[in-house]
C-alpha cells in the first residue's frame, strides 16, 4: 500500500476578533477542512486530486507529507506515518506548490540545485547524471545557469519540478503545479510530466480545481467537495459514473415525408436522450451512431451535424446545477 487515509479528519480554528480584546478573550470557529476521508492509492501511477478552490486539495497534500497532523484518523504513506516520520518519509518524497518555490530567486538555478543535493546527500556522480538527465527532459539546460527571477513563470515552474526530482522520490506530489500558466504552457508541461512518471515508474499525486486540464493524463482520480470524498476510481468508472455520453449537433431543414413526431420517437428509442431547439437536435448516445445517423437521413434534411464527447468537465457541472 503506497498511501492509506482511514477515517481521516483535520480542521482549524480561526480567531473570531482581533486586537486586544481578541486577545484578552479569544473567540475560535472550529473549520472543518477535511472529514472522515478513506482511500488508497496501491500501484505507481498520476492520480488526479481534483476539487474546487476551498475544497481541501491543498491540506490533505499537506497530511500526506507530514506537514500537517490530522485531528483523527489514520495515514501511512510509503509504510511510514507521515507527521511523526517525516524526515524519513521526505527522503523518498518529492514536493511541488503552484504557488511557492523552492528556489533562491536572486542565485543561478543551479546552485539551488547543489545546496538540494547536500541537503539530500545525493552522490556527485548520481546528481549529475539525474540533473542532465531532467535537464534535457523538461528543457532548461539553457536556464539553470541564470536566477529563478529572469525566468518567465513556466521556465520557473519547470526548474521547481525538476528540483523536486532531483533525489529520485519514489512519490511525487504537485500541488496545482500548472497555475497561472498559459494554455500552450500548461499542455507542454503535462507532456513532460507524464513522460517522466511512465519512464521511472514513480507514484504522482497531482491536483488541480480544472478537471479538463487532467481529465486525459491521469490513471485515476480522487474527487472532493467541502472536505469530503465524492469519488474514488478509474478514468472508466468515472466515465460510467457520470454516465458520459457522446454529443450529436444536427442542423436540419425540416423533416421529410415522415411524420417529426415519428423520427423523434425512433431517435429516443436509440439515444440516451433527444433534444429539439427550432430545427437544430441535441443528442446524446452511449454507442453505435450508425442506426442514428441512418434514422436521421431518413426521417431528416440534414444541413449540418458536430459530434462532440462529453468531457468530466461538462457532465461534473452538469451534476453540480442539478
Amino acid at each position: 500500500m503506497l498511501i492509506l487515509f482511514s477515517q481521516v479528519s483535520k480542521s482549524y480554528k480561526i480567531r473570531l476578533q482581533n486586537g486586544l480584546k481578541g486577545f484578552l478573550n479569544p473567540v475560535f470557529h472550529e473549520v472543518s477542512a477535511v472529514k472522515d476521508m478513506s482511500f488508497s492509492v496501491d500501484k505507481p501511477g498520476i492520480t488526479g486530486l481534483i476539487g474546487e478552490n476551498g475544497a481541501g486539495k491543498s491540506t490533505l497534500i499537506k497530511l500526506m507529507t507530514g506537514i500537517l497532523s490530522p485531528n483523527s484518523g489514520y495515514i501511512s504513506v510509503l509504510g511510514m506515518d507521515p507527521f511523526k516520520q517525516r524526515k524519513e518519509l521526505m527522503k523518498k518524497v518529492g514536493i511541488v506548490f503552484g504557488q511557492r518555490t523552492i528556489l533562491r530567486l536572486t542565485i543561478p538555478v543551479r546552485y539551488s540545485y547543489e545546496w538540494l543535493r547536500d541537503i539530500y546527500r545525493v552522490p556527485k556522480a548520481i546528481f549529475n547524471q539525474r540533473l542532465e538527465y531532467l535537464s534535457e527532459l523538461f528543457g532548461i539546460t539553457d536556464l539553470i545557469d541564470r536566477p529563478p527571477r529572469e525566468l518567465s513563470l513556466g521556465q520557473r515552474r519547470k526548474c521547481d519540478i525538476v528540483a523536486a526530482l532531483l533525489h529520485g522520490p519514489d512519490l511525487l506530489f504537485l500541488d496545482e503545479p500548472s497555475i497561472g500558466l498559459d494554455f500552450k504552457a500548461k499542455a507542454k508541461l503535462r507532456e513532460l510530466l507524464v513522460r517522466y512518471v511512465r519512464e521511472n515508474d514513480v507514484t504522482t499525486i497531482i491536483s488541480s480545481h480544472d478537471l479538463a486540464e487532467l481529465e486525459n493524463m491521469c490513471d485515476d482520480y480522487i474527487i472532493i467537495s467541502n472536505g469530503q470524498l465524492q469519488f474514488r476510481g478509474t478514468q472508466e468508472e468515472l466515465n460510467h459514473e457520470l454516465k458520459l455520453s457522446n454529443l450529436l449537433f444536427v442542423e436540419t431543414e425540416g423533416p421529410r415525408d415522415v411524420p417529426v413526431e415519428t423520427s423523434l420517437d425512433g431517435l429516443k428509442q436509440l439515444a440516451t436522450e433527444v433534444t429539439q431547439e427550432g430545427d437544430t437536435l441535441k443528442i446524446s448516445f452511449d454507442d453505435s451512431i450508425e442506426d442514428i445517423m441512418k434514422m436521421l437521413y431518413e426521417g431528416f434534411k440534414i444541413k449540418d451535424i458536430r459530434i462532440k464527447k462529453q468531457s468530466l468537465m461538462d457532465a461534473l457541472t452538469v451534476g453540480d446545477r442539478q
